[in-house]
Formats: structure tokens, sequence, C-alpha cells
């Protein structure tokens, strides 16, 4: 293949639906949940890179990043010359500053961090996934 996959297919945010008392999880669909993000947050759907909805696990694949945040990852990872991501934990660490900043770009700008996260942790319990490189 002479292009690289796309490296952020290898880092996406897990959104796992809150378990509601009654053991059920709440009906969110991938419509609905965008509209949260671009109505509550300020996302545009073009600062959305991709959501995936897996309904019968609940689970939220999120990555949404910046061009400008993207483009420089690509470089950071495939300059590499073993060319796979996350292989050296101060890459990783990297990584997840850039993303903890990325709301300065994705987000309206009168919305922070804290905002992001209080809303997230509304709606979803956040975790990082990592590719296991199989």
């Amino acid at each position: 293949m002479s292009r690289p996959m796309n490296p952020w297919f290898h880092n996406k945010v897990k959104l796992q639906r809150k378990v509601e008392s009654d053991g059920s999880t709440p009906q969110l669909s991938r419509k609905t949940f965008t509209e949260l993000l671009v109505t509550k947050m300020g996302f545009t759907a073009a600062k959305i890179w991709c959501i995936m909805l897996d309904a019968p696990k609940g689970t939220y694949l999120l990555t949404f990043m910046s061009e400008q945040i993207w483009k420089r990852y690509w470089q950071m990872c495939w300059s590499r010359r073993d060319k796979k991501p996350f292989s050296d934990f101060h890459l990783e660490c990297q990584l997840v500053m850039e993303i903890k900043r990325m709301t300065v770009h994705v987000c309206n700008p009168h919305v922070n961090i804290q905002d992001l996260t209080t809303f997230l942790r509304l709606h979803c319990t956040v975790t990082k996934e990592l590719d296991s490189g199989q």
C-alpha cells in the first residue's frame, strides 16, 4: 500500500452509555448523539471526523480532531521507522495531551475542556481505546 492507513483509526475515544438504576441503557441514536454534540457543545459536523454507534453494546466510538492536530499526529506517527502507532509510551502521552487540547480547535470558543468533560460524563463513560495491533 503506497499510503499509510489513517492513523486516527488507531485511536478512538470509547463512549460507553451509562446504565440507569434499573439496569437499562439510554437509547441514544447516532443522530441524536451528533445533535447533542452540535447543539450543546458547539461542534460542527465538519469537525467530527468519525462517529460510529454500536447499538447492541451501547458503545460509541468517537473521533473528533481539528485538521491541524490530525496533520501533526500524522507526521509524528508516520515519520517513525517502524510505522507502528503508539509503539512507545512518549508518543502515546503526547497524543493524549493533544486530545485534551483539541477543544480549543473544534469547540465553540466559549466552551472549555471542563464543559466538554462534564457533558461527556453526563451521557457516557469515557475511556481511551488503543488499537491492539492485531
